[in-house]
């Protein structure tokens, strides 16, 4: 009965729609001529099982699949080789030099790794076991010793990377940026480790200090090491020596916030001729004002002006006004005073009705409101033993709410080679370092908190992940399309005015895709969409088996991720 039998696919066309039907059908002749039986229509029947009955009436054994492939071992790829080709383009190989082959390799893998899942060194040991990273190239059997050791080779190497980054980043005539951050420690132990001013917020817990040099874009090529109870301004000079002297660059600019480059750095550097763009702190732009130095009629045609002052010989001072800042801070005060009045009422109150009294525990009281607050210098304290009152003092109010939204920029490059605009630029350019900081502490690296205890080994930590913020920098810059990150960013005229976002980012906050189509994620997220990208190791055939790898079939946004970076998907890392 089976022969001649056969599943016919027929197509009909009706008003601009196909229908398909699946006819089961015996074939015959008759008076010379083949004629088709019907035996029974199949269209009901899912697609899959007509096909496994056509490939039956062919004759094709039909087995079920798991009895031929079998997947033995999925490993995570794609965030691994995204990183690791662009570890490659910017040949960070080669930067680490020469040396003990072993610990380069774990040393390469500690930077991948902290980009892709950062953790402490016990769990990325344990971590990278379920990636390509360890079975490609990583030798076996890697246990604490050996990354504690990789660590210490790196750090060994640190100031020969350094100045190879430095080659590539930094040239005569460059900005340079300086700015400097802490970030806190667990345990006693660390040398290193001592109380300061906590930028962590993190009570009781002793800090290291680092200060990072990059160049005019934000690119990190230095880091070093201090400890917590550090001066920011005591730094600056190690780092102009380390710029102008180990790395060979020359009549460089420093530019540094207004905490970093303080009088003693400012004198360091004239002495060294060579320049600095930073800014005047808020005592010194209130002696200015009380000078009558600072006038409100400066800024009738525009938001900025250059003024000069013996105080500041030798040197530029360009006066902004920025007046979205004014009318924050102003409506800010407004609401920490109101906040501070309805307080110190509930204080008055409560003295005036006995229950509270005494100067200090009157004062101890009034001191937590205050402190809250922040708005001491606004208000005028009466407190007796079984009295308290207090009036807002608005002469000072008013004093310092003329000069909001006034900053000035404080530089001693001659205006033939930097203008007034350009300086103002110049000094907003440390919100790029701004940006490092924030990768490195909070959304992408983690350096904190650190658990090491030894003095270099601490160092190697901030230099692994000075390392990987580099490549980060990088990566980030590349994928910028893909991201909610502005690709399009305008140089601006105005370089007082708050930044405007470009359309093409605004665009893809809206509606959460590219102008291609794309959907739009955060860097974090892109790394775990690349992640399904796994290399999978199949075992084939029932019985002489055969195994073979195979990458999952890449998304279209997995694609895009390696099209932007300019490097092929590896099917091993290498």
């Amino acid at each position: 009965m089976s022969v001649g039998v056969h599943v016919a696919r027929i197509v009909r066309k009706h008003k601009g729609k196909e229908y398909e039907t699946f006819l089961l059908r015996h074939n015959y002749r008759e008076n010379g001529k083949v004629k088709h039986q019907t035996l029974g229509n199949l269209s009901k029947l899912p697609r899959e099982s007509i096909d496994i009955l056509q490939r039956s009436l062919k004759g094709e054994p039909i087995v079920a699949l798991d009895s031929v492939f079998q997947i033995d071992k999925s490993l995570l790829h794609g965030h691994i080789a995204l990183v690791w080709q662009m570890m490659k383009k910017l040949k960070i190989a080669e930067l680490l030099g020469v040396g003990d082959e072993r610990k380069k390799k774990i040393a390469l893998a500690l930077i991948a790794a902290r980009i892709v899942e950062p953790s402490s060194k016990l769990s990325t040991n344990n971590w990278w076991q379920t990636t390509t990273l360890f079975s490609d190239f990583l030798p076996d059997g890697i246990d604490a010793d050996d990354i504690y050791e990789a660590l210490d080779w790196l750090v060994e190497r640190q100031d020969r990377i350094e100045k190879k980054l430095s080659a590539r980043h930094l040239s005569s005539g460059d900005l340079v940026l300086y700015d400097i951050s802490s970030s806190y420690v667990e345990g006693k132990c660390c040398p290193l480790a001592q109380f300061g001013w906590s930028r962590d917020k993190k009570k009781g817990k002793k800090q290291i200090v680092y200060g990072i040099v990059g160049n005019r874009g934000g690119i990190p090529i230095s880091v070093e090491v201090f400890p917590g109870s550090t001066i920011d301004s005591t730094t600056l000079l190690g780092q102009v020596d380390k710029v102008t002297d180990r790395f060979g660059v020359s009549d460089v600019v420093f530019v540094g916030d207004r905490g970093m480059i303080a009088k003693s750095g400012i004198d360091g550097l004239k002495d060294k001729d060579l320049s600095f763009i930073t800014a005047l702190g808020a005592q010194q732009v209130r002696a200015l004002a009380r000078g009558g130095n600072i006038q409100m009629s400066l800024f009738d045609q525009t938001n900025l002006c250059e003024i000069s002052h013996p105080d500041y010989p030798d040197e530029r001072l360009v006066v902004c006004l920025n007046p979205y800042v004014a009318a924050n801070r102003k409506k800010n005060r407004g609401e920490l005073i109101a906040a501070t009045v309805r307080e110190l009422d509930k204080v008055e109150k409560v003295v005036q009705t006995g229950k509270l009294e005494g100067k200090d525990k009157i004062g101890v009281r009034v001191g937590k409101v205050i402190n809250r607050f922040k708005m001491q210098k606004h208000f005028d304290l009466f407190i007796e033993e079984k009295e308290f009152s207090f009036v807002v003092n608005q002469d000072r109010m008013d004093s310092e709410s003329a000069l909001d939204g006034i900053y000035i920029i404080r530089t001693n490059v001659p205006k033939e080679k930097l203008s007034a605009k350009r300086a103002v630029f110049s000094y907003k350019s440390l919100c790029q370092m701004e940006k490092g900081f924030r990768n490195l502490k909070m959304s992408d690296l983690k350096v904190r908190p650190l658990y090491h205890y030894l003095e270099d080994r601490v160092k190697a930590h901030l230099f692994l992940c000075l390392l990987s913020l580099y490549v980060t920098w990088h990566l980030k810059q590349a994928l910028a399309p893909m991201t909610f990150a502005d690709d399009q960013p305008s140089s601006g005229v105005d370089p007082v005015a708050k930044k405007e976002v470009s359309l093409s980012a605004k665009a893809k906050a809206r509606t959460k895709k590219t102008s291609n189509g794309y959907p739009v994620l955060s860097f974090r997220a892109l790394l775990k969409e690349l992640s399904t990208l796994t290399r999978n190791q199949i075992t084939i055939g029932d019985g002489n088996k055969e195994t073979v790898e195979m990458l999952t079939t890449p998304t279209t946004t997995q694609r895009r991720a390696f099209e932007l970076i300019g490097m092929p998907i590896p099917p091993k890392l290498s």
